[in-house]
């Protein structure tokens, strides 16, 4: 069995040889190592519990009382796509915040983190499965770190046979190819 700094270096060594490791701070390597660490020990049994709210958005309260969300929405055009995208409400102004993440103890980024994983692989996969709209489901990462924890998870929970499309460092495409 591979020890887990065995599998951090093998991470490491393909970011590096995909030149998706840019960084030169010892706080960037640690924050990325974090990430790294924290999506190969997603574990969806430790999530918080969710609701679904009118069969379209997941959300979650961690233990900040800050509010989560999740979606997976439909967008059609010259290619029909699925996206999945994520977002947390700002407690004083009530409003989506896309583009960054609240401060947090270590606590609530793994168990925030295992309940995305758990809408991930429990909601989202089987949906986009089952419908005919689009192959392509769509996640666009907030930064550089949040791809790499995002692959790590996309590539742990689905098919196999299903293809994923690298845009680093904003995007990244799962194409389900069935024809």
């Amino acid at each position: 069995m591979m020890k887990l700094m065995d599998i951090l270096d093998e991470i490491i060594l393909e970011i590096k040889q995909k030149k998706q490791y840019p960084y030169t701070e010892d706080w960037e390597k640690n924050w990325l190592f974090s990430n790294l660490m924290l999506s190969e020990l997603l574990n969806p049994n430790n999530a918080y519990e969710y609701k679904n709210h009118n069969n379209e958005i997941w959300s979650f309260i961690d233990s900040t009382d800050i509010k989560f969300c999740a979606i997976m929405n439909y967008t059609p055009g010259k290619v029909n796509f699925c996206e999945f995208k994520t977002w947390w409400i700002d407690p004083e102004t009530n409003k989506r915040i896309y583009n960054y993440l609240p401060q947090t103890t270590s606590m609530d980024w793994d168990k925030r983190s295992d309940t995305v994983a758990k809408i991930f692989r429990d909601e989202v996969i089987p949906r986009f499965k089952n419908q005919k709209f689009a192959n392509i489901l769509i996640i666009n990462p907030i930064d550089s770190q949040r791809y790499q924890f995002s692959l790590r998870m996309i590539k742990k929970f689905i098919p196999k046979e299903w293809k994923i499309i690298e845009k680093f460092p904003k995007q990244i495409l799962i194409d389900k190819n069935e024809e």
